[in-house]
């Protein structure tokens, strides 16, 4: 190409004209007096080209090394925004915060562990937690990043508040436990509430930009990945989560890192973010145009010690091809996919992890279903997690029920008015429940798994009433309204039979959209003990208008100091009353 170019620039250049239109000369003349010229012309002429090529050639190459520089540069800059917009979780106790959430197409399909490295301890594990975060950090920051998402708390239309003032009839003349109306429970901290953030960006695009996503999730569960989270389980010598039940998870972040972190599960579907309003208050609050959900699934996340989600996977159901699964006649084809796992809820038994749900379409609304739950390890740095149609257990008819794991034995609260808890070794049958005609308050169970105290023997549980008791269709909501919720505890007066120990008053949760209101839906579905049941804390996972999951830390004392004795052999219902009447005046 050189030489070529060399002729080219020669001919311009040249006085001599290119060979076919040269004029007539005599050869002899040519080359007697033009050649000693020609060769003169041509030294001076191909010397300085050479000059000019080598300058041009050192431009060239200073631009292709400009340009190298520059993509780097990009790359560099992309995979910083965007670890940068992984990091920038949102922070609880701020009502309305526009934080920018955005994560790459593979975001929550691998680890993506952006918490701060510096609580790691110094062992080897940690140290491979950090190569573990730097490493999904390089697989994730050349994919496309998907649509940024906002994770701040919902503001909701009045009606969507509880308002407890209210003098609607169904609140006025209602009983309560111990006579008292419902107060507002506060989380300690600085941070009283923390939101649960999801990423709808796989199955939904939000339009307009300015609105909220069709759903943050419902009713979500969490728990601690601690092998003894409490000092009941060192005193049975038993952890509760054995490491070799989550290798995978263990191996993507240490042992010692997965002390502090927690394991969520939470069902996005059709919720309630949409409701009744207006079409003005619908701009107003930002709600979602959508009129039904863009997808139906339920997601595990893995939560940081600061309970930010670092990692969203679906929960999906194994099928081998030869178990039922639900009233569908004949096995289910053989594969692994998603379905609908609704009021999920976690809990422990054996040192391995369990999952509460209902399937309406697969085994009746009424029925309760529960299921091991697995880790698979799919790739460098990838996973799965999936339950298997032939472990499946059902519970029927029940549903809002709490597991009991003691001594090798689960049990489950059937009934919390009247008390009644039945072993799980084999389906419940119907016949299990109280008599009928038998009084009632109407008062459900809703954490998954009821919580040991060492100090007392007792378990701890919460309840939730609403108000009026039918799940009636109105313009409040699709099912239940105006929660309300209290603490109890069992006790076990033998080796098969327990008794209601003690309860608290009703309480709420606050609002994050109204100071010093509540909402009007509220269905706490977590409790997690870390420490002791004296001093330590207590985390409770709650699901807000069937639209966004929350969280907050109570201090074990001011629990402790909430709940009060029940008398041998009465039930909740003894202690329904109308507000203002005390039961030692009953």
């Amino acid at each position: 190409f050189s030489r070529h170019f060399n002729f080219i620039e020669h001919v311009k250049s040249s006085s001599i004209s290119p060979p076919g239109i040269m004029p007539t000369i005599r050869r002899s003349k040519l080359k007697s007096d033009l050649l000693p010229t020609r060769r003169a012309t041509n030294s001076r002429e191909n010397a300085t080209f050479l000059r000019k090529q080598s300058t041009l050639r050192t431009l060239l190459i200073l631009v292709i090394v400009a340009l190298l520089f520059s993509i780097i540069g990009t790359k560099r800059n992309d995979h910083h925004h965007e670890t940068t917009l992984q990091q920038q979780q949102p922070v609880s106790g701020v009502v309305a915060p526009r934080t920018s959430y955005s994560n790459s197409r593979t975001a929550y399909s691998k680890f993506q562990y952006n918490a701060d490295p510096g609580h790691l301890n110094h062992d080897e594990n940690a140290t491979t937690g950090r190569q573990q975060q730097s490493q999904s950090e390089n697989a994730t920051s050349g994919h496309e990043r998907r649509q940024s998402q906002s994770c701040p708390f919902r503001k909701y239309a009045p009606q969507r508040h509880y308002h407890l003032n209210s003098s609607h009839s169904f609140l006025r003349d209602a009983t309560y436990v111990f006579g008292t109306k419902p107060f507002i429970l506060r989380g300690d901290g600085p941070d009283p509430v923390k939101k649960i953030c999801i990423d709808s960006s796989s199955w939904e695009t939000i339009t307009p930009s300015d609105r909220h996503k069709f759903s943050d999730g419902q009713n979500l569960s969490i728990m601690s990945f601690r092998e003894y989270p409490s000092p009941y389980y060192k005193t049975q010598n038993t952890p509760r989560l054995r490491r070799e039940t989550i290798t995978p998870l263990v191996d993507l972040f240490g042992a010692s890192s997965l002390d502090d972190m927690f394991l969520s599960v939470i069902y996005v579907g059709d919720s309630q973010c949409r409701w009744k309003e207006t079409e003005e208050q619908r701009t107003t609050f930002r709600v979602s145009e959508l009129t039904a959900p863009p997808a139906v699934k339920t997601l595990v996340l893995i939560l940081d010690e600061n309970l930010n989600t670092v990692a969203q996977k679906d929960l999906l159901v194994d099928f081998d091809g030869t178990s039922k699964w639900g009233n569908k006649a004949g096995p289910r084809k053989p594969e692994r996919s998603a379905r609908q796992l609704d009021d999920p809820r976690f809990f422990f038994h054996e040192g391995e992890i369990w999952v509460l749900y209902r399937n309406g379409k697969a085994f009746g609304y009424e029925d309760q279903v529960h299921n091991k739950v697995h880790f698979e390890k799919k790739g460098d740095g990838d996973w799965e997690v999936y339950i298997k149609s032939n472990e499946t257990v059902r519970v029927r008819p029940g549903r809002n029920m709490a597991m009991i794991s003691d001594s090798g034995s689960l049990r489950t609260v059937f009934y919390i008015d009247p008390l009644i808890v039945v072993p799980l070794d084999e389906e419940v049958n119907k016949g299990k429940g109280p008599a009928r005609g038998t009084p009632t308050s109407h008062v459900h169970g809703t954490n998954g798994m009821m919580i040991p105290l060492a100090t007392t023997g007792e378990f701890l549980g919460i309840g939730h009433f609403h108000r009026p008791s039918g799940r009636d269709t109105s313009d409040f909501a699709r099912h239940g309204h105006h929660y309300t919720h209290v603490f109890y505890t069992i006790e076990k007066k033998n080796s098969s039979e327990y008794r209601l120990k003690r309860i608290s008053k009703e309480f709420v949760f606050p609002s994050m959209s109204l100071e010093g209101d509540a909402d009007i839906i509220q269905f706490a579905s977590g409790l997690e003990l870390l420490g002791d049941d004296l001093t330590g804390r207590l985390l409770l996972s709650y699901g807000v208008n069937d639209c966004e999951g929350m969280a907050m830390w109570l201090n074990m004392s001011v629990v402790q100091g909430m709940l009060q004795d029940v008398e041998e052999g009465k039930e909740v219902v003894n202690y329904m009353m109308p507000e203002g009447q005390n039961y030692s005046t009953a």
